[in-house]
């Protein structure tokens, strides 16, 4: 997937930015912003890790703040700059969006095929499953979920990869094929046994497919 930053985690990241390269402490923001409220030291070291949540009053009062802080004017654009992806609400855009719209520029959201191509040229780029067609790998990795996830993690594979696996071995996601043999009205005992019987079959593939094989990433075809 695309990599999206939390937008509290840009905010804090870029708070700790201005901060440090101040050569300001947490305590000193933090006296900085306590006329606006409880703002104790604890509280500026959450915002910096990025737990705070981001809301129109945080932001006002933190670029306030940092601004009265650095002596300088801090916009509440310049808590939210990023290079990268950030989310709002489920729409995944580039944060460099968000800032424009803070700026005053139109809110001009990219489309979702075009945020999806992105990711998944990213993706394809390291990809070394089985050989098969680009949209093969692209249909049943979009279907993926948290599901997936965890199984890629604990197969120690990447998304991409055993989203491959899944396609060369079921035609689709490993969640899409539990829920067809187990049945929509499976307990979650039997959703188990068949989620552990599933992951057995994925593990063997992939093990007979990398043993031994040359490492070099597989050519992922675009027809």
């Amino acid at each position: 997937m695309v990599s999206v930053t939390p937008l509290g985690q840009i905010v804090g990241d870029n708070v700790r930015q201005m901060r440090t390269d101040a050569g300001h402490t947490g305590d000193a923001l933090s006296k900085a912003l306590r006329k606006f409220g409880p703002w104790p030291t604890s509280r500026v070291s959450e915002l910096e890790l990025g737990r705070v949540s981001p809301t129109v009053a945080t932001l006002f009062t933190v670029a306030h703040g940092l601004s009265n802080l650095l002596g300088r004017t801090v916009l509440v654009a310049d808590l939210l700059r990023h290079d990268g992806y950030t989310e709002i609400g489920r729409i995944q855009l580039p944060a460099s969006a968000v800032v424009d719209a803070c700026a005053g520029k139109p809110a001009d959201l990219p489309a979702d095929d075009a945020i999806d191509a992105d990711r998944d040229r990213r993706l394809l780029a390291d990809y070394t499953g089985p050989p098969l067609p680009a949209d093969t790998i692209r249909a049943v990795l979009r279907e993926s979920g948290e599901p997936e996830s965890r199984l890629a993690r604990g197969l120690g594979v990447s998304e991409v990869d055993l989203a491959g696996y899944s396609a060369q071995l079921w035609g689709h996601t490993f969640s899409a094929q539990r829920d067809k043999l187990a049945g929509t009205d499976a307990n979650a005992q039997k959703r188990g046994q068949v989620s552990r019987k599933l992951k057995a079959e994925i593990k063997a593939e992939i093990d007979r497919a990398t043993t031994g094989a040359d490492p070099t990433p597989h050519r992922v075809s675009d027809t």
